[in-house]
């Protein structure tokens, strides 16, 4: 497998793999915005279209200029920013605007900071009664849960990025560590509730033995939630298994096992 082994180094330099398009594919057919950088030289763009073959993609590099076509591996992965919508960003750089935050940034006009942090968390518009994020005093806290998120949100100490990076780090541990989630089942894509220990222990878990349709839908797991990283491997373990090289995928399995591992002891 000469050609996946060069693509492999490509990867290392910093460009887009077929799992990286096909989530930003996903992303604009759900009507986001996708932002990225280009990996050979520094600029952003925003992605309108990736071809079906994931050979190109439209991109505006919002110079007035409009959509040009460019190579879509030269999207850089690590650069990938998917948002909501345009009126959601545009609320998020009203709260960005401000710096760090105090007590009486909890408004901006008539936009609320803890219902546009809970849209940048995931609770979206189609949230149920009583869930969400608030803010009491100064501290920020889960409204389902009423468990603190953050004491000291609103102190002048952190940005808006800061309150919605410690939000999402928040409930990934939390509710993934204290059964707020259901547990994790094979294929399942991401949500608010995404049980991201589950998916890691069946991944540290998962053999070559498990078959390709299996392993398929564990890496489409991965993928959807960006643990791509963690999901190299077993990428190139399906390809070895589809070439017949059951020696080969049970290498890049245990390799894969290990990163699963590994992120498990950040977590918990």
């Amino acid at each position: 497998m000469k050609h996946i082994r060069e693509y492999d180094e490509y990867l290392k330099e910093g460009f887009s793999s077929k799992g990286d398009l096909n989530k930003i594919r996903k992303a604009l057919s759900k009507g986001k915005t996708v932002t990225a950088s280009h990996a050979r030289f520094p600029a952003s763009f925003t992605v309108v279209e990736v071809s079906p073959s994931g050979m190109f993609a439209k991109v505006d590099y919002n110079d007035g200029k409009g959509p040009e076509e460019m190579a879509a591996m030269n999207i850089d992965p690590r650069s990938i920013t998917i948002k909501e919508s345009i009126n959601e960003n545009r609320n998020a750089r009203r709260f960005q605007n401000k710096g760090k935050l105090g007590y009486n940034d909890q408004f901006s006009g008539n936009v609320s900071l803890s219902l546009t942090i809970g849209n940048e968390v995931g609770f979206g518009p189609k949230k149920k009664y009583g869930e969400g994020i608030g803010f009491d005093n100064v501290s920020m806290y889960d409204a389902k849960s009423s468990k603190t998120i953050l004491d000291d949100a609103l102190t002048g100490k952190y940005t808006f990025d800061d309150l919605v990076k410690i939000a999402k780090d928040w409930y990934k541990k939390n509710e993934s560590s204290n059964g707020m989630n259901e547990a994790y089942k094979l294929g399942d894509g991401w949500s608010k509730e995404f049980d991201y220990i589950g998916m890691l222990e069946m991944g540290a878990k998962a053999k070559a033995s498990m078959g390709e349709k299996k392993l398929q839908s564990l890496f489409n797991s991965f993928e959807d939630v960006n643990y791509h990283s963690e999901a190299s491997p077993l990428s190139y373990a399906i390809d070895e298994l589809k070439d017949g090289n059951k020696a080969e995928a049970n290498r890049l399995m245990k390799e894969f096992n290990k990163n699963c591992e590994d992120t498990l002891k950040k977590l918990k």
